[in-house]
Protein backbone atom coordinates (compact mmCIF):
# COMPACT_ATOMS: atom_id res chain seq x y z
CA UNK A 1 0.00 0.00 0.00
CA UNK A 2 0.95 3.57 -0.99
CA UNK A 3 2.18 5.95 1.77
CA UNK A 4 -0.90 8.29 0.27
CA UNK A 5 -3.68 5.28 0.40
CA UNK A 6 -2.21 4.32 3.86
CA UNK A 7 -3.06 8.31 4.84
CA UNK A 8 -6.61 7.56 3.65
CA UNK A 9 -7.30 4.77 5.22
CA UNK A 10 -5.65 6.64 8.31
CA UNK A 11 -8.19 9.52 8.07
CA UNK A 12 -11.34 7.40 7.42
CA UNK A 13 -10.72 5.22 10.90
CA UNK A 14 -8.81 6.56 13.73
CA UNK A 15 -10.56 8.47 16.37
CA UNK A 16 -8.31 11.14 15.90
CA UNK A 17 -9.26 14.69 13.96
CA UNK A 18 -6.09 14.78 11.00
CA UNK A 19 -5.58 17.82 8.53
CA UNK A 20 -2.76 17.50 6.07
CA UNK A 21 -1.52 20.77 4.54
CA UNK A 22 1.20 21.69 1.86
CA UNK A 23 4.23 23.81 3.01
CA UNK A 24 2.18 27.30 2.24
CA UNK A 25 -0.90 26.02 4.74
CA UNK A 26 -3.01 24.81 2.08
CA UNK A 27 -5.17 22.08 2.99
CA UNK A 28 -4.91 18.65 1.39
CA UNK A 29 -7.15 16.20 3.32
CA UNK A 30 -8.86 16.84 6.46
CA UNK A 31 -11.14 13.81 8.32
CA UNK A 32 -14.30 13.98 9.88
CA UNK A 33 -13.74 13.61 13.25
CA UNK A 34 -11.35 17.02 13.04
CA UNK A 35 -14.59 18.75 11.02
CA UNK A 36 -16.40 17.65 13.86
CA UNK A 37 -13.98 19.14 16.66
CA UNK A 38 -14.27 22.56 15.06
CA UNK A 39 -17.97 22.81 13.46
CA UNK A 40 -15.82 23.30 9.79
CA UNK A 41 -18.43 24.45 7.24
CA UNK A 42 -19.47 22.38 4.71
CA UNK A 43 -17.78 24.54 2.31
CA UNK A 44 -14.66 24.45 3.97
CA UNK A 45 -14.76 21.06 4.73
CA UNK A 46 -15.76 19.52 1.61
CA UNK A 47 -13.28 21.81 -0.61
CA UNK A 48 -10.96 20.28 -3.04
CA UNK A 49 -7.36 20.00 -1.78
CA UNK A 50 -5.45 22.91 -2.26
CA UNK A 51 -8.50 25.30 -2.67
CA UNK A 52 -7.99 26.88 1.02
CA UNK A 53 -5.43 28.01 3.74
CA UNK A 54 -6.19 26.97 7.32
CA UNK A 55 -3.85 29.64 8.33
CA UNK A 56 -6.91 31.96 7.80
CA UNK A 57 -9.73 30.07 9.64
CA UNK A 58 -10.23 31.97 13.42
CA UNK A 59 -10.70 28.49 15.58
CA UNK A 60 -7.09 27.54 14.54
CA UNK A 61 -5.50 30.73 14.82
CA UNK A 62 -7.10 31.17 18.68
CA UNK A 63 -5.88 27.57 18.91
CA UNK A 64 -2.01 28.51 17.82
CA UNK A 65 -1.75 26.34 15.35
CA UNK A 66 -0.20 28.69 12.55
CA UNK A 67 2.65 29.85 14.90
CA UNK A 68 3.43 26.08 15.49
CA UNK A 69 2.93 24.94 11.58
CA UNK A 70 5.48 28.63 10.72
CA UNK A 71 8.06 26.97 12.73
CA UNK A 72 7.70 23.24 11.63
CA UNK A 73 8.40 24.86 8.27
CA UNK A 74 11.02 27.30 9.23
CA UNK A 75 12.93 24.33 11.51
CA UNK A 76 12.17 21.49 9.89
CA UNK A 77 11.38 18.94 12.77
CA UNK A 78 7.73 18.32 14.65
CA UNK A 79 6.15 20.31 17.35
CA UNK A 80 3.59 19.48 20.21
CA UNK A 81 1.54 22.04 22.03
CA UNK A 82 -1.74 22.57 22.99
CA UNK A 83 -4.67 25.83 23.24
CA UNK A 84 -8.16 26.57 23.51
CA UNK A 85 -11.06 27.98 20.65
CA UNK A 86 -14.14 29.03 20.39
CA UNK A 87 -16.04 26.87 17.47
CA UNK A 88 -18.27 27.97 14.29
CA UNK A 89 -20.86 26.45 16.35
CA UNK A 90 -20.03 28.07 19.71
CA UNK A 91 -18.64 25.77 21.72
CA UNK A 92 -15.44 25.78 23.84
CA UNK A 93 -13.17 23.45 23.02
CA UNK A 94 -9.07 22.82 24.41
CA UNK A 95 -7.16 20.47 22.03
CA UNK A 96 -3.56 19.01 21.83
CA UNK A 97 -2.12 19.39 18.22
CA UNK A 98 1.31 17.39 17.15
CA UNK A 99 2.72 18.76 14.11
CA UNK A 100 5.02 16.49 11.77
CA UNK A 101 6.99 17.35 8.74
CA UNK A 102 6.48 14.37 5.73
CA UNK A 103 8.23 13.51 2.88
CA UNK A 104 7.05 12.38 -0.30
CA UNK A 105 6.59 8.85 1.12
CA UNK A 106 4.28 10.21 4.02
CA UNK A 107 7.34 9.72 6.16
CA UNK A 108 8.40 12.09 9.19
CA UNK A 109 11.37 13.97 7.64
CA UNK A 110 13.88 16.16 9.73
CA UNK A 111 15.76 19.16 10.17
CA UNK A 112 18.37 17.31 8.54
CA UNK A 113 16.48 17.44 5.43
CA UNK A 114 13.80 20.03 5.41
CA UNK A 115 13.98 20.18 2.06
CA UNK A 116 12.59 16.86 1.39
CA UNK A 117 9.29 18.38 3.05
CA UNK A 118 6.36 17.99 1.10
CA UNK A 119 3.38 18.37 3.54
CA UNK A 120 2.50 18.91 7.13
CA UNK A 121 0.66 16.67 8.76
CA UNK A 122 -1.71 18.16 11.95
CA UNK A 123 -2.98 15.38 14.47
CA UNK A 124 -5.61 16.98 17.19
CA UNK A 125 -6.81 15.42 20.62
CA UNK A 126 -10.13 16.74 21.95
CA UNK A 127 -8.78 17.42 26.23
CA UNK A 128 -12.15 19.64 26.35
CA UNK A 129 -13.04 16.97 28.96
CA UNK A 130 -10.06 16.68 30.57
CA UNK A 131 -9.16 20.12 30.97
CA UNK A 132 -12.79 20.52 32.74
CA UNK A 133 -11.45 17.90 35.39
CA UNK A 134 -8.35 19.91 35.62
CA UNK A 135 -9.95 22.96 36.33
CA UNK A 136 -12.13 21.67 39.13
CA UNK A 137 -8.81 20.04 40.37
CA UNK A 138 -6.93 23.27 39.92
CA UNK A 139 -10.40 25.19 41.95
CA UNK A 140 -10.23 22.81 44.44
CA UNK A 141 -6.04 22.58 45.31
CA UNK A 142 -6.78 26.77 45.59
CA UNK A 143 -9.03 26.17 47.88
CA UNK A 144 -7.11 23.53 50.16
CA UNK A 145 -4.12 25.93 49.31
CA UNK A 146 -5.58 28.94 50.42
CA UNK A 147 -7.03 27.19 53.65
CA UNK A 148 -3.75 25.12 54.49
CA UNK A 149 -1.31 27.96 54.06
CA UNK A 150 -3.48 30.60 56.43
CA UNK A 151 -2.72 28.59 59.38
CA UNK A 152 -0.16 27.15 61.34
CA UNK A 153 2.85 25.17 60.10
CA UNK A 154 1.84 22.02 59.44
CA UNK A 155 3.82 18.88 57.85
CA UNK A 156 3.05 15.51 56.84
CA UNK A 157 5.67 12.93 57.19
CA UNK A 158 6.31 9.33 55.65
CA UNK A 159 7.45 6.64 58.25
CA UNK A 160 11.13 7.34 57.86
CA UNK A 161 10.19 11.26 58.82
CA UNK A 162 10.92 12.85 54.99
CA UNK A 163 8.81 15.00 54.47
CA UNK A 164 5.79 14.98 51.88
CA UNK A 165 3.71 17.86 52.31
CA UNK A 166 5.00 21.61 53.47
CA UNK A 167 2.10 24.24 53.85
CA UNK A 168 3.02 27.74 52.72
CA UNK A 169 3.12 28.93 56.29
CA UNK A 170 6.22 26.31 57.05
CA UNK A 171 8.12 27.05 54.52
CA UNK A 172 7.64 31.12 55.54
CA UNK A 173 8.37 30.34 59.06
CA UNK A 174 11.23 27.95 59.15
CA UNK A 175 13.01 27.93 55.40
CA UNK A 176 15.74 30.70 55.63
CA UNK A 177 15.24 31.67 51.35
CA UNK A 178 11.52 30.33 50.58
CA UNK A 179 11.56 31.00 47.13
CA UNK A 180 8.71 33.63 45.69
CA UNK A 181 7.15 31.02 43.52
CA UNK A 182 6.42 28.63 46.59
CA UNK A 183 4.03 31.60 47.77
CA UNK A 184 1.72 31.40 44.48
CA UNK A 185 -0.34 28.69 43.35
CA UNK A 186 1.25 26.96 40.37
CA UNK A 187 -0.15 28.69 36.77
CA UNK A 188 0.89 28.06 33.64
CA UNK A 189 1.47 30.54 30.20
CA UNK A 190 -1.25 30.78 27.17
CA UNK A 191 -1.57 29.05 24.43
CA UNK A 192 0.26 31.22 21.43
CA UNK A 193 -2.19 33.48 19.44
CA UNK A 194 -2.10 33.03 15.59
CA UNK A 195 0.97 35.15 14.40
CA UNK A 196 2.66 34.79 17.04
CA UNK A 197 5.96 32.81 18.19
CA UNK A 198 5.15 30.40 21.04
CA UNK A 199 5.67 31.96 24.39
CA UNK A 200 9.54 32.43 25.80
CA UNK A 201 10.81 29.49 27.56
CA UNK A 202 8.35 27.28 25.91
CA UNK A 203 10.27 24.23 24.54
CA UNK A 204 10.66 23.19 21.40
CA UNK A 205 9.93 19.30 21.39
CA UNK A 206 10.06 16.37 19.52
CA UNK A 207 6.27 14.13 18.59
CA UNK A 208 8.60 11.29 20.20
CA UNK A 209 7.81 11.85 23.81
CA UNK A 210 10.39 9.55 25.74
CA UNK A 211 12.79 12.07 23.91
CA UNK A 212 11.55 15.20 25.13
CA UNK A 213 7.60 15.08 24.92
CA UNK A 214 7.42 19.03 25.92
CA UNK A 215 4.14 21.09 26.05
CA UNK A 216 2.54 24.28 26.81
CA UNK A 217 0.67 25.43 29.71
CA UNK A 218 -2.51 26.71 30.03
CA UNK A 219 -4.98 28.37 32.44
CA UNK A 220 -7.01 25.05 33.08
CA UNK A 221 -3.52 22.76 33.72
CA UNK A 222 -3.99 21.01 37.39
CA UNK A 223 -0.77 22.13 39.78
CA UNK A 224 2.26 19.94 38.77
CA UNK A 225 2.61 17.63 41.85
CA UNK A 226 5.97 18.06 41.61
CA UNK A 227 6.18 21.79 41.91
CA UNK A 228 8.79 21.98 45.22
CA UNK A 229 11.09 25.35 44.56
CA UNK A 230 12.34 24.99 48.27
CA UNK A 231 13.14 21.81 47.73
CA UNK A 232 11.52 20.90 51.39
CA UNK A 233 9.67 17.79 50.18
CA UNK A 234 11.37 14.73 50.40
CA UNK A 235 13.72 15.72 52.83
CA UNK A 236 14.14 14.63 56.50
CA UNK A 237 12.55 16.52 59.19
CA UNK A 238 15.96 15.93 61.01
CA UNK A 239 17.60 17.71 58.08
CA UNK A 240 15.02 20.90 58.65
CA UNK A 241 15.32 20.96 61.89
CA UNK A 242 18.40 20.33 63.93
CA UNK A 243 17.69 19.11 67.31
CA UNK A 244 19.83 17.37 70.21
CA UNK A 245 19.55 13.42 70.42
CA UNK A 246 17.73 13.76 73.51
CA UNK A 247 15.09 16.00 71.93
CA UNK A 248 15.42 13.68 68.77
CA UNK A 249 14.52 10.87 70.66
CA UNK A 250 11.38 12.53 72.12
CA UNK A 251 10.22 13.60 69.15
CA UNK A 252 10.51 9.65 67.43
CA UNK A 253 8.64 8.34 71.04
CA UNK A 254 5.91 11.12 70.98
CA UNK A 255 4.77 9.61 66.93
CA UNK A 256 4.73 6.24 68.12
CA UNK A 257 2.60 7.14 70.85
CA UNK A 258 0.24 9.48 67.96
CA UNK A 259 -0.64 5.83 66.73
CA UNK A 260 -3.20 5.50 69.65
CA UNK A 261 -3.63 8.88 70.95
CA UNK A 262 -3.10 12.81 70.09
CA UNK A 263 0.14 14.04 71.02
CA UNK A 264 0.24 17.75 71.76
CA UNK A 265 1.31 20.35 73.80
CA UNK A 266 5.53 19.39 73.37
CA UNK A 267 8.33 21.10 72.36
CA UNK A 268 11.77 20.52 70.78
CA UNK A 269 14.86 23.18 70.46
CA UNK A 270 16.60 24.08 67.44
CA UNK A 271 19.18 26.57 66.29
CA UNK A 272 18.38 28.84 69.35
CA UNK A 273 14.88 28.69 68.90
CA UNK A 274 12.02 26.54 70.64
CA UNK A 275 9.26 24.88 68.71
CA UNK A 276 5.83 23.45 69.70
CA UNK A 277 4.18 20.52 67.56
CA UNK A 278 1.47 18.90 68.20
CA UNK A 279 1.03 15.38 66.34
CA UNK A 280 -1.69 13.59 64.52
CA UNK A 281 -2.64 10.79 62.16
CA UNK A 282 -4.19 9.99 59.01
CA UNK A 283 -3.70 6.67 57.47
CA UNK A 284 -0.22 6.18 56.98
CA UNK A 285 0.95 9.65 57.17
CA UNK A 286 1.92 11.46 60.19
CA UNK A 287 0.74 15.13 61.23
CA UNK A 288 2.61 17.79 62.51
CA UNK A 289 1.53 21.13 63.38
CA UNK A 290 4.45 23.41 64.45
CA UNK A 291 4.80 26.65 65.79
CA UNK A 292 7.67 28.79 67.11
CA UNK A 293 7.46 29.70 70.59
CA UNK A 294 10.51 30.82 71.35
CA UNK A 295 9.19 34.42 72.18
CA UNK A 296 6.18 32.81 74.24
CA UNK A 297 8.67 30.70 76.39
CA UNK A 298 10.38 34.07 76.90
CA UNK A 299 7.57 35.71 78.23
CA UNK A 300 7.05 32.99 80.35
CA UNK A 301 10.47 33.11 81.74
CA UNK A 302 10.00 37.13 82.61
CA UNK A 303 6.86 35.91 84.56
CA UNK A 304 8.98 33.29 86.29
CA UNK A 305 11.07 35.83 87.52
CA UNK A 306 8.67 37.97 88.21
CA UNK A 307 6.86 35.78 90.43
CA UNK A 308 9.67 34.60 92.29
CA UNK A 309 10.66 38.68 92.73
CA UNK A 310 6.50 39.02 93.58
CA UNK A 311 7.56 36.27 96.51
CA UNK A 312 10.47 38.16 97.47
CA UNK A 313 8.66 41.50 97.61
CA UNK A 314 5.92 39.43 99.29
CA UNK A 315 7.69 38.28 102.15
CA UNK A 316 9.76 41.55 102.82
CA UNK A 317 6.17 43.07 102.92
CA UNK A 318 4.67 40.35 105.24
CA UNK A 319 7.64 41.02 107.87
CA UNK A 320 6.72 44.55 107.77
CA UNK A 321 3.25 44.36 108.39
CA UNK A 322 4.08 41.50 110.91
CA UNK A 323 6.05 43.76 112.69
CA UNK A 324 3.27 46.75 112.49
CA UNK A 325 0.90 44.06 113.68
CA UNK A 326 3.09 42.91 116.85
CA UNK A 327 3.16 46.45 117.68
CA UNK A 328 -0.44 47.07 117.53
CA UNK A 329 -1.27 43.84 119.67
CA UNK A 330 1.72 44.99 121.90
CA UNK A 331 -0.16 48.51 122.43
CA UNK A 332 -3.41 46.34 123.20
CA UNK A 333 -1.69 44.21 125.88
CA UNK A 334 0.46 47.46 127.60
CA UNK A 335 -3.50 48.58 127.71
CA UNK A 336 -4.53 45.44 129.41
CA UNK A 337 -1.59 46.12 131.57
CA UNK A 338 -2.55 49.46 132.57
CA UNK A 339 -5.98 48.09 133.59
CA UNK A 340 -4.55 45.29 135.97
CA UNK A 341 -2.56 47.72 137.26
CA UNK A 342 -5.16 49.77 138.34
CA UNK A 343 -6.92 46.89 139.53
CA UNK A 344 -4.00 45.59 141.39
CA UNK A 345 -3.76 49.47 143.05
CA UNK A 346 -7.28 49.88 144.12
CA UNK A 347 -9.76 46.78 143.27
CA UNK A 348 -12.63 48.24 144.68
CA UNK A 349 -12.06 51.53 142.67
CA UNK A 350 -11.46 49.77 139.15
CA UNK A 351 -13.08 46.59 139.90
CA UNK A 352 -14.09 46.74 136.41
CA UNK A 353 -10.80 47.56 134.47
CA UNK A 354 -9.66 43.35 135.27
CA UNK A 355 -12.33 42.29 133.08
CA UNK A 356 -11.26 44.69 130.50
CA UNK A 357 -7.64 43.43 130.71
CA UNK A 358 -9.07 40.03 130.43
CA UNK A 359 -10.74 40.78 127.50
CA UNK A 360 -8.01 42.80 125.77
CA UNK A 361 -5.90 40.41 126.40
CA UNK A 362 -7.88 37.36 124.92
CA UNK A 363 -8.25 39.92 121.88
CA UNK A 364 -4.50 40.58 121.93
CA UNK A 365 -3.66 36.55 121.90
CA UNK A 366 -6.04 35.59 119.42
CA UNK A 367 -5.08 38.59 116.63
CA UNK A 368 -1.57 37.36 117.22
CA UNK A 369 -2.87 33.81 116.44
CA UNK A 370 -4.95 34.10 113.03
CA UNK A 371 -2.78 37.27 111.66
CA UNK A 372 0.87 36.78 112.74
CA UNK A 373 0.95 33.33 112.05
CA UNK A 374 -0.37 33.86 108.01
CA UNK A 375 2.23 36.65 107.60
CA UNK A 376 4.71 36.01 109.18
CA UNK A 377 5.62 33.85 112.15
CA UNK A 378 8.09 35.09 114.72
CA UNK A 379 9.01 31.64 115.69
CA UNK A 380 10.71 31.29 112.07
CA UNK A 381 12.59 34.27 112.96
CA UNK A 382 13.75 34.30 116.12
CA UNK A 383 14.11 30.21 116.73
CA UNK A 384 15.08 28.85 113.18
CA UNK A 385 13.21 26.23 110.48
CA UNK A 386 12.76 23.58 112.99
CA UNK A 387 11.49 24.99 115.52
CA UNK A 388 8.87 26.91 113.23
CA UNK A 389 7.97 23.94 111.50
CA UNK A 390 7.51 21.77 114.98
CA UNK A 391 5.44 24.60 116.41
CA UNK A 392 3.34 25.18 113.65
CA UNK A 393 2.55 21.15 112.79
CA UNK A 394 1.15 21.24 116.52
CA UNK A 395 -1.56 24.25 115.87
CA UNK A 396 -2.28 23.32 112.65
CA UNK A 397 -2.09 19.57 112.47
CA UNK A 398 -2.56 18.45 115.95
CA UNK A 399 -5.50 20.33 116.80
CA UNK A 400 -7.37 18.19 113.73
CA UNK A 401 -6.45 15.04 115.48
CA UNK A 402 -3.83 14.31 112.83
CA UNK A 403 -1.00 12.17 114.36
CA UNK A 404 2.24 13.85 113.20
CA UNK A 405 5.45 12.38 113.20
CA UNK A 406 8.64 14.65 112.70
CA UNK A 407 12.53 13.66 112.15
CA UNK A 408 14.54 16.96 111.30
CA UNK A 409 17.71 16.12 111.13
CA UNK A 410 19.62 20.20 110.38
CA UNK A 411 23.33 20.82 110.58
CA UNK A 412 24.01 23.38 107.81
CA UNK A 413 23.24 26.71 108.38
CA UNK A 414 20.38 27.11 105.77
CA UNK A 415 20.00 31.05 104.30
CA UNK A 416 17.06 32.95 105.24
CA UNK A 417 15.27 33.06 102.14
CA UNK A 418 15.50 29.25 101.76
CA UNK A 419 14.40 28.72 105.25
CA UNK A 420 11.40 31.12 104.09
CA UNK A 421 10.95 29.56 100.86
CA UNK A 422 10.59 25.75 102.99
CA UNK A 423 8.33 26.97 105.90
CA UNK A 424 5.70 28.20 103.33
CA UNK A 425 5.64 24.73 101.54
CA UNK A 426 6.04 22.96 104.48
CA UNK A 427 2.47 25.62 105.76
CA UNK A 428 0.80 24.66 101.86
CA UNK A 429 1.36 21.10 101.82
CA UNK A 430 -0.17 21.01 105.42
CA UNK A 431 -3.18 22.97 104.10
CA UNK A 432 -3.68 20.24 101.22
CA UNK A 433 -3.75 17.54 103.41
CA UNK A 434 -6.14 18.88 106.46
CA UNK A 435 -8.76 20.28 103.03
CA UNK A 436 -7.87 17.18 100.54
CA UNK A 437 -6.62 13.77 101.95
CA UNK A 438 -8.24 13.23 105.23
CA UNK A 439 -5.28 11.85 106.00
CA UNK A 440 -4.79 10.34 110.07
CA UNK A 441 -0.94 10.49 110.13
CA UNK A 442 1.38 12.61 108.59
CA UNK A 443 5.33 12.04 108.32
CA UNK A 444 7.98 14.50 107.80
CA UNK A 445 11.30 14.27 107.14
CA UNK A 446 13.69 17.35 106.90
CA UNK A 447 17.91 16.83 106.27
CA UNK A 448 20.50 18.26 105.10
CA UNK A 449 22.77 16.50 102.96
CA UNK A 450 26.39 17.79 102.21
CA UNK A 451 24.83 20.68 99.59
CA UNK A 452 21.40 20.13 99.57
CA UNK A 453 18.63 19.82 101.91
CA UNK A 454 15.84 17.25 101.31
CA UNK A 455 12.43 17.55 102.99
CA UNK A 456 9.80 14.54 102.86
CA UNK A 457 5.87 14.80 103.18
CA UNK A 458 4.05 11.68 103.53
CA UNK A 459 0.32 10.87 104.59
CA UNK A 460 -2.00 8.15 104.51
CA UNK A 461 -4.92 10.18 102.98
CA UNK A 462 -6.92 8.81 100.15
CA UNK A 463 -4.25 10.40 97.68
CA UNK A 464 -5.35 11.37 93.81
CA UNK A 465 -4.72 9.62 90.41
CA UNK A 466 -0.94 10.41 88.66
CA UNK A 467 -2.73 11.39 85.61
CA UNK A 468 -3.49 14.57 87.56
CA UNK A 469 -0.06 15.16 88.90
CA UNK A 470 0.74 15.44 85.35
CA UNK A 471 -1.73 18.17 84.90
CA UNK A 472 -0.12 19.79 87.24
CA UNK A 473 -3.25 19.31 90.34
CA UNK A 474 -4.00 23.06 89.56
CA UNK A 475 -7.09 22.67 92.09
CA UNK A 476 -5.09 21.39 94.74
CA UNK A 477 -2.88 24.34 95.18
CA UNK A 478 0.44 23.28 93.89
CA UNK A 479 0.96 25.65 91.55
CA UNK A 480 2.60 27.87 94.30
CA UNK A 481 4.86 25.12 95.62
CA UNK A 482 6.26 24.46 92.37
CA UNK A 483 7.10 28.10 91.92
CA UNK A 484 9.08 28.51 95.18
CA UNK A 485 10.60 25.17 93.88
CA UNK A 486 11.84 26.25 90.54
CA UNK A 487 12.69 29.73 92.43
CA UNK A 488 15.54 27.69 94.62
CA UNK A 489 16.62 25.81 91.36
CA UNK A 490 15.06 22.62 93.38
CA UNK A 491 13.35 19.47 92.39
CA UNK A 492 9.69 18.19 93.01
CA UNK A 493 9.08 14.21 93.05
CA UNK A 494 5.18 13.31 93.56
CA UNK A 495 4.00 9.91 94.45
CA UNK A 496 0.46 9.10 94.75
CA UNK A 497 -2.19 6.50 94.18
CA UNK A 498 -5.88 6.69 95.08
CA UNK A 499 -6.51 5.35 98.49
CA UNK A 500 -2.91 4.84 99.06
CA UNK A 501 -1.79 8.75 100.00
CA UNK A 502 0.34 11.22 98.63
CA UNK A 503 4.40 11.76 99.20
CA UNK A 504 6.48 15.12 98.48
CA UNK A 505 9.98 14.56 97.85
CA UNK A 506 11.74 17.98 97.33
CA UNK A 507 15.36 18.81 97.29
CA UNK A 508 16.59 22.33 96.97
CA UNK A 509 20.24 23.34 97.04
CA UNK A 510 21.40 25.47 99.75
CA UNK A 511 24.84 26.78 98.09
Amino acid sequence: MSGDSAYQSLFATVPLGILQLDPQGQVLEINPVLSALFDLPLDLSQAPAGEWSFLEYRPFQECGIPAYFSRVVQAGRPFVSEGSCTTAGGDRIHVRYFLNPLDGMGVVTGPENPEAIRSIQCIVVDLTGLTGSAREVRKIYARFDSIVSNISPVVTLDGDYRIQFANRTFRQEFLENPSEQDLDIPGAAQAPQAGEDPPVGDPECLVDEEENPGETGNEDQAPAEENDPTGVEGRSLFEIFAMSRAHEEVLRANVEASSSRVVENCEFKSSGRIVGYTIFRFGEQIGLILKDISRIKKLEEKVVRLHSRLLHLQERERQVVARELHDGVGQTILAAKLNFTSYEKNPEQFEDRFQVGLDLIDRASQELRDLYTRLYPSVLNDLGLEAAIRWYSKVFLEIKNIDVELEIQLGLKIPRPVETHLFRIVQELFTNIVKHSGAERVRLQLEDREADVLLIVKDDGRGFSPDAVRLNLRGFGLDNIRRRIDDLDGTLRITAEPGEGTCFEITVPVD
